[in-house]
């Protein structure tokens, strides 16, 4: 049995806020923590009225311009008994922005919270290259097996 945190994130708006909250608290920690003080968000969230986007994608974002790297979180819902975890590095572009994001697909388990972490930490605070990191990711994907009794 898998054991998701905020299960019905999606669904219920209380429940998406208190995700994100609990996103952006423990990451703003590890950054203040790691001396990087001023992440911003690159995406926009909202539409165009000014309501909240809730769909998970992105749960969180920053850019952290000391690092001149980003982050994007997308929190997907849970549907199988299979716990899906995704990672990679992108090139992000636009009139104001030219960086690298690592972005992490997750159903949300406590396995699957370490291990994005671990790429979190390795991105921003042991400034692992973009080739660097996708061994990373590679060799934890083969280690782990992403197998839903390893990610819950």
């Amino acid at each position: 049995m898998k054991k998701h945190l905020f299960p019905n994130f999606l669904a219920d708006k209380l429940e998406y806020k208190i995700c994100k909250n609990y996103w952006e608290t423990k990451i703003e920690y590890l950054l203040q923590k790691n001396n990087m003080t001023n992440p911003v968000q690159y995406l926009n969230t909202k539409y165009a009225n000014g309501k909240e986007q809730l769909t998970g994608n992105p749960i969180i974002n920053y850019y952290e311009k000391s690092k001149n790297k980003a982050l994007r979180i997308v929190q997907t819902e849970p549907e199988t008994d299979t716990v899906e975890f995704s990672a990679w590095t992108n090139k992000f572009q636009t009139d104001n922005l030219d960086t690298t994001e690592l972005v992490i697909s997750v159903e949300l388990t406590p396995k699957a919270e370490q291990v994005t972490f671990d790429f979190i930490t390795k991105w921003f605070v042991d400034d692992f290259s973009a080739s660097v990191m996708e061994k990373y990711i590679d060799y934890v994907y083969e280690s782990i097996k992403f197998e839903p009794a390893n990610m819950t």
